[in-house]
């Protein structure tokens, strides 16, 4: 038997719309105009989240600074947001705020579609829970997320890009 004060607590957030998630979480963005440039706060104290609600471009690019890599050039980051769970999450395109992470023409192009290279180089990523409501999944999504070991998508998924785990060092589970 297990005492309860022994097992981790998980932190859950829920956005009520797009652009919340950093408040939610007690953080704060750096902006230039449309463009997340930084992110103010100890988001280092988290290596796990769930999160629920409508996100869009920011939104990633807080997630991205949180899983080690920023929204330039994908420099890395003192994040260490090892689990991500979005099931209850819904993507919302946004071609106005990119999360910029792999040249600035980076967005969320359509509802429930993972962007392009939305998690590149987010290396502190083991589990990502994709939302239930996510149809596809874009472009090198995951690309060089070097220690993602599992991935879940949900029955919504339809497809795929060929290459959303490219330099990964291979996962040991897709559900």
């Amino acid at each position: 038997i297990v005492n309860d004060a022994a097992l981790p607590v998980i932190p859950h957030v829920k956005t009520t719309d797009v652009g919340q998630l950093a408040e939610k979480l007690g953080l704060q963005t750096i902006m230039d105009g449309n463009y997340l440039m930084g992110l103010a706060g100890n988001y280092q104290k988290y290596d796990s989240l769930v999160v629920e609600g409508p996100l869009n471009g920011i939104d990633i690019g807080v997630l991205r600074f949180m899983a080690g890599a920023d929204v330039n050039n994908s420099d890395p980051t003192s994040g260490r947001l090892r689990y991500l769970n979005l099931y209850g999450a819904e993507l919302k395109q946004d071609k106005v705020h990119p999360y910029q992470c792999h040249g600035p023409n980076d967005f969320i192009d359509a509802d429930n579609q993972t962007g392009d290279y939305m998690f590149y180089f987010c290396d502190q990523r083991e589990t990502v829970i994709l939302p239930k409501s996510a149809t596809y999944i874009q472009e090198s999504c995951f690309e060089h997320a070097t220690n993602l070991k599992r991935l879940v998508v949900g029955d919504k998924t339809t497809g795929y890009d060929d290459e959303i785990t490219r330099y990964t060092n291979g996962l040991d589970e897709l559900v």
